[in-house]
């Protein structure tokens, strides 16, 4: 059976429903180091391309985090 893992980096946003969302970039470079995530995060925000229903989704950072996960197929039919 085949074994797959996948690294995401997910941003954390507030928006401006105080409410956190999230933004997952599957491509990102490994390691990024803090100062060069916070700084696309603020490019982001400034860009102000997402909003719904009047709520800017990505409003303030929140943080960051390489989110890794593993699928193990078990059975195929």
């Amino acid at each position: 059976m085949m074994d797959t893992t996948k690294t995401t980096l997910q941003l954390r946003f507030k928006g401006t429903d105080d409410k956190v969302h999230s933004f997952g970039l599957v491509k990102a470079a490994p390691n990024l180091d803090q100062r060069t995530v916070e700084q696309a995060m603020t490019e982001i925000i400034g860009l102000k391309l997402f909003s719904r229903n009047g709520v800017e989704i990505y409003n303030e950072p929140v943080g960051a985090e390489y989110v890794t996960t593993s699928h193990r197929t078990v059975f195929v039919a």
